[in-house]
């Protein structure tokens, strides 16, 4: 039972493909205040949190978590973020996190952990591909054949296609921050921007939103 705290739609898509693949259950929330909200009132076995979200972020809803009484507040908590500065990986230590993984996470990379966290070996009969090296061209095509490998090609499309239609307005809300000075909405949605593109095979782009 995995609970995964991620706002991006494209993200949550993409993790969620990962989670089916490898056979655990999953329950989404799109920021750390729901977090913490359903780690009070639901059992999960782990928690899967992204860092920069609205409300709460990820580091602030870890500490949270591990304020809860009874066995939820000592559940395994894992950083999954956009941010592989050495200070971030610092700030999730310190608020009690388990591991770190850095987007794009592949599917070798969550079995990993998940094998690190319960000692849980890799499902009979799973291919999985090595992981992807960082790239910084248009298209990352070893991520994307990674992703492929977890998603028919016709949802890999459609997940494509729901990420780039939403660039319009992800520029114009960026244009709008930047206009009033919100520094804050300005580098959430541009790291929101940057970790989705990750995860598609879109290097250049995140590369622009870094």
């Amino acid at each position: 039972r995995v609970l995964a705290a991620e706002d991006h739609d494209v993200n949550r898509r993409y993790l969620a493909a990962l989670l089916e693949r490898l056979g655990h259950r999953a329950r989404f929330v799109d920021n750390g205040w729901h977090a913490v909200q359903a780690a009070g009132v639901q059992h999960f076995d782990i928690v899967l949190m992204d860092l920069h979200m609205p409300l709460l972020d990820g580091v602030d809803a870890a500490l949270g978590i591990r304020a809860l009484e009874g066995p939820m507040g000592n559940v395994p908590i894992v950083a999954l973020t956009a941010d592989a500065f050495p200070d971030t990986r610092e700030r999730c230590v310190a608020a009690g996190m388990n591991d770190f993984l850095v987007k794009p996470v592949s599917l070798q990379q969550l079995a990993a952990m998940f094998s690190r966290q319960f000692g849980i070996p890799e499902p009979l009969g799973l291919v999985i591909p090595p992981a992807a090296e960082v790239t910084h061209g248009l298209l990352d095509t070893a991520v994307i054949e990674g992703v492929l490998s977890v998603m028919s090609r016709e949802r890999f499309v459609a997940l494509a296609a729901h990420f780039l239609d939403e660039g319009r307005s992800t520029v114009e809300r960026m244009q709008s921050a930047a206009e009033v000075g919100d520094m804050a909405l300005l580098r959430r949605s541009a790291h929101s921007a940057k970790g989705a593109a990750l995860n598609l095979g879109l290097p250049a782009l995140a590369d622009a939103a870094q």
